[in-house]
Formats: C-alpha cells, structure tokens, sequence
C-alpha cells in the first residue's frame, strides 16, 4: 500500500498571518487578558549583613518545613518530581515557592511569565539567568562518562558553553542555526514519505502476539529511535538492535533520575549503564567516521568533534523518550472505546488529518515532551509584573542561587484556560473557540532555547499514528488510567493495546 503522509505542521504555526495561533481567537477575552501585563526582572544589590542573616533564617526555616520533608520523602520514595511541584503551584498566581531540604524553588505556570523566562539565555557572562543543571546533569552526569578525555581536555565550564542547549549569546545562535535549518519544517516535510516507510516497517514486523498484546510506549519509542538513526545517523541495523539502543537510552534516563534524587544506583544499574555507554559510544563514532548529511552540516557550520558527538548523544536523548511518551499516551487515547468515532474519523474522513493534528495538539497539552523547564538565578532579583499602564501588579525578591521553574504542563491544564482541563478533547481546538489562549500553549518552550527539534517531533506523533490507524483498528486494554511521573521529562504508564489487523484499502 502506497503511504500517504499526514500534513505536517504546528498547531501554532504561521498560518495566522500574524503568526499566532490559528485555533486562538484574535478576539477572545481570554486571550487579551493574557496580554495585559509585562515581567521585568531587575539586579538587586547586594545585601547588608542584617539582610543576609533575615534571608539565611528564611531559607533554614523553609528546608526543615514540614512540607518540605514531605516533599524529600515522596520524590525520594515516588523517584517522582510532577506530583509535588504541581500540587505546590497556586493557580492565579505569578510565582510560588516550593520548599526542598536543599533550597527553595521559584515555580510558575503562568504563560506570561514563563515566555519573559524562556526571553532570556540560560548562560550569560552578565544576565540574570544561569544553567548550573545542565552542566549537573549532562557534562559532569553524563558526558564526562562518555567522553572523559574531551571533558578533561576542554574543562566543565567550556564544555557546557559549547552546547546547544546552554551556550552564551551569540554562541547559541551560531550552533543553533545549522540545527534549526536541518530539522525545520521544509527538510521534515521532504522526509515524510521516508517517515512513513519506517513506521509500516515496524509495524509489518509486528508478530500476531505483540498485536494481541501490543506495548505502545515500547513501540512508540523503537519508532523514534530508528527514525533518527536512519534519517540523521545512518546507523543501520536490525530491528533487534534498535530495540536494544532502546534499552541504552533508558539505562541514560535512569541515570539521570539517580543524580536528580541523590539514589545510588544497584550493582544492575551500574552494569546497564555500563552497556549503554559502550552503546552509544559505538553509534556516534560510527556517524563521525562515515558522517550523515546531517553531520556533514554540522561539520561545515564549524562544530568541533565534542560538539557533534555531545549533539548526537541530546538527539537521541532529547529526541526519543519525550516523543515516544506523548505518542503512548495518543495510541492509549485512541484505543478507548470513547475515542472510536474519533479513530474511524482521523482514518476515513475528509478531515481526517485536520482532526488528526487537533488529537496531535491535545496529547501535547496533557503531555508535553518536557513538563519543566528551569533556570537559575545568578543575583538577587527583584521580579515586578506591571499593566499596560505601568501600574505595579505585583513584585517579589527571587533569592541568588534559587532556580525558576516553568511548569508548561500546568500550564495546559490551567481551568480559566481550557475547560474540564483533565478531558481529552481534541474537538476544543477551534478557529471560534475562544478559550483556547496561544500564549498557553508551550509543549516546546519558547524564546532563544525553543526546542529545534519541534517539527520533527510533530511529524513524528502525526504519522506513526496515521499510519497505525490505516493498518489497524486500535483497542484499549489497560490501564484503566494513564498516570505520569519524571524530573525533567515525564513518562505516561505504558499502554497495552490490541491492534487488528484491517483489510487492505
């Protein structure tokens, strides 16, 4: 059967001419609203010696909290951080504080504010902002297992300013913009047809007892993994071996999990970390010694050795949990008995794919790809939100060392943003509904750090679905519910689902 690749787009994408969103009302009260008031964040001086003694006080008395060592235990116990921060949140506010053993996290919700947040680099030489956790979790975490020599050669501090993801102004926008040219929406669209073809792979090697039975976060995650190894990498192999870099990458997530909850890891642990490295360590030198076009790319954009086995390792990282957790959770949506008319619609009506993009854009509003982002603060910092007027709203002291933390998925479920927020209706996302608030809608982030990846990931979620329904019909059979847990990127429970097998078109 000849595949026919869904459209492929964002939902907010240019198709307003004013480049807003085209399921947001231009005229909606809720939307002006939103845009009603502005957020500075202004240096403050240092403190006196009595101000520090009040604010040290301050910050004991938080970390021995009783809602902070409730907090310690359940992220200890749960290896869950979701819950607590969104049970912290207070809807209608600017900012909350969520109290932990070791300090106090500024956390948001509120689009406003986490877009003048995303505004700003996370790693400047003189700007408010620094990124002390990705230098934690991926240069001293992960990449100085990797790569220790580059790590020692280079040093930690140069070594997190030559990546991607944290990179000091004009640097980022130099080592963003060959990746921002390879996965935008142009290069991903002249790759749908390839797209679809390893999504009907994998789904013709499906044997008769894993559609009985099928694991959609496991296939979902195969899916991702073999697409950017064919599309980015040319690292070929067996499905076999695909599903075994499966296994890597989730050892990399478990570590990350480990540093985050201060866990040592088990004497298995260890050994399947050990596996992963060598893992991947085999994939990237294999892509350096015989380069993807797009390594060539990165190449030819001037990126040294480290940066481009360090941006291959995020690819791969970034780039699959995230997008295999979301598609879990649209397969077990499309599976339930309640959905069916749906499914039949996205498979057979004329609007299939409109309809397909709005389930596309609901999933992502329940599950973004990274339920957090954070930063942290360099200086004492004065946050003041003003009207359109320049009347004072509100203002608070954000304390030197604190992180901010944005809660995008709260963000999605907000009730003065979206109705029965809980509910999973794709039909919400209309031209003349207007509830639905552009700004809201921030599965990617947004600003100078806003996720490269988005349109491949989008393409990603479109099409394996699709072509799902056009070779099988989808039922549901358990959970019951889907729950979520994570630190930085959060994992549905995986969906056990039956596919049956349709006649051929």
């Amino acid at each position: 059967m000849s595949a026919v690749p869904p459209e492929q787009h964002c939902p907010r994408s240019s198709s307003s001419s004013k480049g807003e969103c085209p399921h947001a009302s231009s005229n909606g009260s809720l939307g002006a609203s939103l845009k009603a008031y502005t957020v500075n964040f202004q240096p403050l001086s240092a403190k006196n010696l009595c101000g520090k003694i009040i604010s040290f006080a301050k910050e004991i008395c938080s970390r021995v909290s009783p809602s902070s060592i409730k907090s310690a235990w359940y992220i200890g116990t749960q290896n869950d951080l979701s819950q607590p921060l969104l049970h912290s949140w207070k809807p209608g506010s600017y900012v909350s504080e969520f109290a932990t053993p070791e300090g106090t996290v500024y956390i948001t919700a509120d689009p406003i504010v986490m877009r003048a947040i995303f505004a700003n680099s996370r790693k400047t030489p003189t700007g408010i902002f620094y990124d002390y956790e990705n230098q934690r979790l991926f240069v001293e975490g992960i990449l100085k297992d990797l790569y220790p020599d580059d790590i020692q050669e280079i040093g930690v501090e140069k070594a997190v300013d030559m990546l991607v993801i944290s990179a000091a102004t004009p640097h980022a926008a130099m080592l963003r913009a060959p990746m921002i040219k390879a996965l935008g929406p142009s290069v991903i669209s002249a790759h749908s047809t390839a797209l679809s073809d390893i999504a009907d792979d994998i789904l013709k090697d499906l044997t008769e007892d894993e559609k009985k039975n099928c694991d959609a976060a496991q296939i979902s995650f195969e899916y991702a993994i073999t697409l950017i190894s064919k599309l980015f990498t040319n690292y070929e192999t067996t499905r076999e071996g695909y599903q075994k870099l499966v296994k890597a990458l989730d050892a990399f997530s478990k570590r990350m999990t480990r540093i985050v909850s201060h866990r040592s890891a088990t004497v298995e642990e260890e050994k399947e970390y050990a596996a992963a490295l060598s893992e991947m360590k085999a994939v990237i030198e294999g892509c350096l010694s015989s380069p993807s076009p797009y390594v060539q790319g990165l190449k030819d954009a001037g990126w040294n050795d480290f940066q481009i086995k360090s941006n291959l390792f995020f690819f791969y990282f970034a780039g699959t949990e995230t997008t295999a957790s979301s598609m879990n959770y649209l397969i077990w949506q499309l599976g339930r008995e309640e959905n069916s008319a749906l499914q039949q619609e996205i498979r057979d009506s004329e609007n299939g794919q409109k309809v397909l993009l709005k389930a596309v854009a609901e999933t992502l509003r329940l599950h973004p790809p990274a339920f957090i982002q954070g930063r942290q603060l360099r200086e004492d910092t004065l946050m003041t939100i003003k009207d359109r007027s320049h009347n004072l709203l509100w203002r608070k002291k954000l304390r030197k060392g604190h992180s901010i933390v944005c809660l995008t998925q709260a963000a999605g479920r907000d009730p003065n943003l979206y109705p029965e927020p809980e509910q999973f209706n794709p039909y919400r996302f209309q031209d003349e509904d207007p509830t639905i608030a552009a700004l809201s809608f921030l599965p990617f982030g947004s600003g100078p750090h806003m996720c490269p990846g988005q349109h491949l990931a989008l393409a990603e979620l479109q099409t394996f679905a699709y072509r799902i329904l056009t070779h099988f019909s989808i039922r549901t059979l358990s959970p019951e519910k889907i729950d979520q847990k994570g630190f930085f990127t959060l994992r549905a429970t995986p969906a056990s689902v039956r596919l049956r097998n349709r006649p051929e078109l």
